[in-house]
């Protein structure tokens, strides 16, 4: 699994600049502004130094820098709530100033590893660590640990994950310990590890508060069970998610999924009416109808087999897993079911082991076969039934029909094969990244965005189980995150440049250095006032050349004074404006270099996708084009009817 670049090292100083920048305050009663050129820093508003306004109060109250009732604390917490994370460190930063993130509230820390979690994984680890410390039994500390654990996994590293979850085992709540067993067992059957797995999906399908009545779990649990060479078992489990009663499209989904898997696994094992039967319980129309109607044909053509051997002894009709009302995990893409696809696979079944009456199983089997054929030519499925169409027509002896069939079948593989050359092109352009990411590009949702819909470009549809999956989506978040961070330093930069515009053409007369000492000592108070300096005559001290007596004293060390060094570079809002502009300069390239590298890695992932699609259609080409030649050579080798009719006459 390819661990995808982080966003941390442009996020660090992207955040400096927010709170380095030179403030351009109006002047507000109360309130002194900074002047040009002024070297120091805004006071920050303390419990000690003035009133400020307590949120939800009409009066005066003071706050600590940094503490719940900080305007820019508030505004973060806000900005989380909604999602905007980036925006949330940005205020929690300017709200830190210089003062280390060590020395800020535990509350602060908590909220800024929550900003920071989508952006820097590793940045919000330190900083939940550093707010947890001797407080390894909070529940924030066991959300947070929680929380760096599932970006661990999404991202592909699963031993960090692992580590992670395993750190809390002996310091859980109660009330957090099935979650936290649903979180291991995603990553033990991610790892293969499913004999840990199995026992964990056990222990959940026993709680009273959702294991065994929630879909998703008992999903789980079937799928680890058949890859741990438990069939029996697994198959048993799986029967039941395919039984339950769905009422929400939730529901629906893993129950065709489940019964997906299970007739697919069927015809693996050579159970074509067993098989048949799972697979008739998928919906029509649905995201799992075409394979289902692909195996369905299939079921036709193998043995019956053995039944079912089931090993529950529930009662279907009172199980309470069929009238169960709300589910408890929503199927979500990219978790385990690809490898038992993988292991189960698209390819044609061995046509040597046919049923009874074969021509009746050839019937049926072609029913369900020309049910795909109007659909998206796209679909593998649809592809490999065009070619047991003509398979199917020839084995009955409808020769003719065949030959039509497979004509059909190579002008749908040569049609797929130009759209994935244009799929290619659009992914090495870069155009499929940058569709994919427009609708929202400017949601700074990070670490909880989601594809939601696919675009209507060719890639996305050769490519809809590789953007379904945590390694894509993750690269692609990744993709975006970047790119909001290019266009928010861009942003800045062109800001910049318009202050400094501003500046350079506001020609002013330059003022009297009287006039800016006046001001400056306009208010001032006059030091050490209580201090009173008196002159006296000292009887000791004689007339110059009338002290006669050397004197008893040793000569005093003589006070060197140097001359203070001039300022290296004056440092002034204009000044400070311009550093800040070549840093966002310099910030920018990186950004841009960062983005480069990162779509190469998508594109990358999705071309090697894509080249696996191209392979197979490649091989359906040669099997449909060699069957084609075989029918044509047979129909030019047949004696004509006229030619029969003379041999029998002599």
């Amino acid at each position: 699994m390819m661990n995808f670049r982080s966003t941390a090292p442009w996020l660090a100083p992207l955040l400096v600049c927010t709170w380095a920048a030179p403030v351009l305050a109006q002047t507000v009663s109360g309130v002194a502004p900074q002047l040009p050129y002024s070297d120091s820093e805004s006071p920050v508003q303390t419990e000690r130094d003035g009133p400020a306004l307590i949120e939800g109060t009409t009066s005066l109250g003071f706050y600590k820098a940094g503490s719940d009732q900080d305007v820019r604390v508030q505004t973060a917490k806000a900005l989380v709530a909604e999602k905007r994370y980036l925006s949330a460190a940005i205020e929690l930063k300017g709200a830190a100033g210089r003062t280390p993130i060590d020395d800020m509230p535990r509350d602060f820390q908590w909220l800024m590893g929550d900003a920071y979690l989508g952006f820097s994984i590793l940045e919000a680890r330190q900083l939940y660590r550093l707010a947890g410390v001797g407080r390894n039994d909070s529940m924030q500390y066991v959300r947070s640990q929680m929380l760096v654990a599932d970006q661990d996994f999404r991202r592909g590293r699963y031993d960090s994950a692992l580590r992670t979850l395993n750190t809390l085992r002996d310091s859980l709540p109660e009330d957090e310990l099935n979650a936290w067993k649903y979180q291991v067992t995603r990553v033990l059957l991610a790892k293969g590890q499913y004999g840990d797995a199995i026992e964990m999906l056990k222990a959940l399908s026993e709680v009273d508060d959702g294991g065994r009545h929630d879909p998703f779990v008992q999903y789980n649990l079937g799928l680890a069970l058949i890859n741990d060479g438990r069939a029996l078992e697994g198959r048993d489990t799986l029967d039941r998610v395919g039984r339950m009663t769905a009422r929400t499209e939730e529901e629906y989904a893993i129950r065709d999924r489940a019964n997906l898997v299970l007739g697919w696994n069927f015809l693996q094992n050579e159970q074509g009416g067993t098989a048949k039967a799972t697979l008739q319980r998928i919906r029509a129309e649905g995201p799992s109808s075409s394979r289902a109607l692909l195996g369905l044909g299939w079921a036709e053509l193998q043995p019956r087999g053995d039944r079912q051997i089931r090993t529950s002894t529930l009662d279907d009709e009172t199980d309470p897993f069929n009238t169960m009302m709300s589910l408890g995990g929503v199927l979500r893409p990219g978790y385990i079911e690809d490898g038992v696809f993988r292991r189960s696979g698209f390819a044609i079944y061995s046509r040597a082991k046919m049923g009874e009456d074969e021509e009746e199983s050839l019937q049926r089997a072609l029913a369900a076969w020309t049910q795909l054929m109007g659909r998206d030519p796209m679909d593998p499925a649809v592809q490999e039934a065009s070619l047991a169409i003509p398979y199917t027509l020839d084995r009955i002896g409808a020769h003719t029909q065949a030959l039509e069939y497979y004509e059909k079948a190579i002008d749908l593989l040569e049609l797929n094969r130009q759209r994935q050359r244009a799929a290619q092109q659009s992914i090495e352009s870069g155009v499929m990244l940058n569709t994919l990411v427009l609708r929202d590009a400017n949601d700074e949702s990070s670490r909880d965005w989601e594809l939601r819909d696919l675009p209507d470009v060719p890639e996305t549809y050769y490519l809809q189980s590789l953007l379904a999956s945590h390694r894509f989506q993750e690269g692609l978040k990744h993709y975006r995150d970047l790119r909001l961070l290019s266009r928010t330093v861009t942003g800045w930069k062109d800001r910049l440049d318009g202050v400094l515009e501003l500046y350079r053409r506001n020609i002013r007369e330059p003022v009297a250095p009287e006039l800016l000492f006046a001001a400056a000592t306009l208010d001032r108070k006059p030091p050490r006032t209580k201090i009173v300096l008196r002159l006296k005559a000292d009887p000791d001290l004689a007339p110059p050349g009338r002290y006669q007596r050397p004197p008893d004293f040793a000569e005093g060390a003589t006070v060197k004074l140097t001359p203070a060094a001039l300022p290296a570079q004056f440092n002034g809002s204009y000044e400070q404006a311009m550093r800040l502009r070549e840093e966002a300069t310099v910030l920018e390239r990186q950004l841009e270099l960062a983005v480069a590298e990162q779509t190469l890695v998508l594109n990358d992932i999705a071309k090697n996708a894509l080249a696996e699609q191209q392979l197979t259609i490649e091989k359906y080409l040669v099997e449909a084009r060699f069957a084609l030649a075989r029918l044509y050579d047979r129909k030019r080798k047949s004696p004509a009817p006229a030619a029969e009719s003379n041999d029998e006459a002599r």
